[in-house]
Order: C-alpha cells, then structure tokens, then sequence
C-alpha cells in the first residue's frame, strides 16, 4: 500500500485565506481535518520534545481508523542540538548544572540517551496498540560521518527501538557512497530497519539510493534548494513514480512524505505527487489489459 502525506500539521501556513485549512476553523480541529485529506502523516513536533502517551493517545482519538502515524525520534537522541528547556524534567534533572547551563545541548551520556529512548518507545504505545503507528523514522544529522562510532550509536539505536516498525534518514550524503552504503544495508537488513530513500539538496543529482524491508518503503522529499519554500514540479517527481511503485511490489507499505519549512508547500507537494500516482497506476492498469488482450 502506498500512503502519501506531509510532515507536520499545525504550520501557521496551513490556515488563513487561500491555504489548507476552511477560515474559521479552530486549531484543535487541524489534524481531524487533515486525516479526512491524507492517510498518513510524520509527527514533526516530536523532533523537538519526547511525546507522552497521553499526547499520543489524544492525536490517535481524532483520527480516523486507516490513519498512521510516522514519528520523528527526538533530535536529542540521535545527535542534534536540543534548547535545555526542551528537556524533559526526569532527565534534566540527573544532568550537571553546567550542561544545563549551555545555549543547546548536542551530547549526552548513554545512559540518558538510554532513558529518552525508552521514553520515547513508551509513548509509542498508543498508536502501536491501536495499529496507527506506520514507522518511527530516525533522522541523523549532517555531521553523522559512517565510521565506528556512528554505527556503535546505531546499534544502540536499534537496541531501544526494536519491535517498532523503522526507518533511517542520513542528512550526510557521504552515507550515499557505494561503500558507506552497502555496509549501512549490510547492518540494517538483518535488524529489519529500512534505509529512507531521499530526494533532498544534499544529495548529488537530489535523488538518493534506499533500502526497504519487506514491511517497509521510506520516501522523504525536503527539497532541492536551502531556501525556505521549495515546490516540487511534475518532472522532479516523474523518476520517484517507478521507484514508488516498484517499491510497493516489494514493500508491505510504501510511505511517502513531504517535508517543508514552509507547511503549505508540504501539501501542496504531497497533493501533487497523490495525483501522479492516481493518473501512473490508471496508465499502468490500461496497459495491462491491452497486454492481457493481446
């Protein structure tokens, strides 16, 4: 199955004249009005800040019974920045004053990487028991080379997160080079944990190579330009048709997700590529049957 959606849904950008969400409409209504547009969308806010349960759980109660949940892991856990106020207070609360003291925060002992995974999964709980979680997607930053220490963290990665459904995003395109890459899926295939495929201007050519598992496909589309707003064309995406579809042969699910600074333009580009999918899969069946005629 394939499930388009975009990241986040609570983008000032998305309400006012002329954008997602109807004039009037209250704040606490957003996502129950975007679960009747997509299927899927990625939880751009547990990036910043360790979901509860209880947040989780409310997020799952508006939406509807075929809608997943991708959830972004924490930055703090896999090696971005985090504001200290951003921390939660059982884990502020073991650390030295002098690291709470910093503007940001970028490494932590084991032990508390240990404590915000297990967090972490501990919120998950809703969403896993009431099928709505679709994939728990790792983003590692620019400065994660592929070396000993970085595949050291990913094993202690896949160590708290093992029995969630999970994909990893590279931002450092060295992770794209043929070596790099084929150890990367040599250590992924085994822990069934999908390498997300991304078309991003950190990648050569935008278009990078991934790896699926047989439950899962991750696409992430953020853009072929640093500035603020980047809108995809049709020829931008017309390459990612055949590798979604081909995908989907393989993949249980296929999730393909849209990721902007600027929220509108994250649906906006999600909408554009649900309607090249719909219009490729009507050339696909046409052309199936006159094959089938012949």
């Amino acid at each position: 199955m394939i499930r388009v959606g975009a990241a986040g849904w609570t983008h000032a950008s998305l309400a006012g004249e002329r954008a997602f969400y109807p004039p009037g409409l209250g704040q606490r209504d957003y996502l129950k009005y975007y679960a009747s547009r997509f299927s899927s969308v990625e939880t751009a806010s547990t990036f910043f800040r360790i979901p509860t349960m209880e947040i989780v759980s409310h997020w799952v109660n508006q939406t509807p019974d075929h809608f997943v949940f991708h959830f972004q892991v924490p930055g703090m856990l896999t090696g971005f920045p985090i504001i200290p106020k951003n921390l939660p207070s059982i884990i502020a609360r073991d650390l030295d004053r002098e690291l709470l003291d910093k503007r940001q925060i970028q490494a932590f002992p084991k032990q508390v990487l240990e404590m915000g995974f297990d967090m972490f999964t501990a919120g998950m709980r809703p969403a896993v028991e009431s099928g709505k979680l679709g994939a728990v997607i790792c983003r590692f930053p620019p400065w994660f080379e592929p070396d000993e220490s970085s595949f050291a963290y990913l094993d202690l990665m896949d160590d708290k997160t093992r029995g969630l459904v999970r994909a990893v995003e590279f931002l450092n395109a060295a992770w794209q080079k043929p070596e790099a890459f084929s150890q990367a899926i040599a250590f992924f295939k085994p822990r069934n944990i999908a390498f997300a495929a991304t078309d991003s201007f950190r990648i050569r050519n935008y278009s990078g190579r991934g790896g699926l598992t047989k439950e899962l496909a991750y696409l992430r589309f953020s853009g072929r330009s640093q500035e603020i707003r980047y809108l995809y064309s049709q020829p931008d995406l017309q390459p990612w048709l055949a590798r979604t579809f081909a995908a989907n042969s393989r993949a249980k699910n296929v999730y393909a997700v849209f990721a902007s600074i600027q929220g509108m333009d994250a649906v906006l580009n999600a909408r554009l590529f649900i309607n090249m999918l719909k219009w490729e899969a009507k050339i696909r069946k046409e052309h199936k049957k006159k094959r089938t005629a012949a």
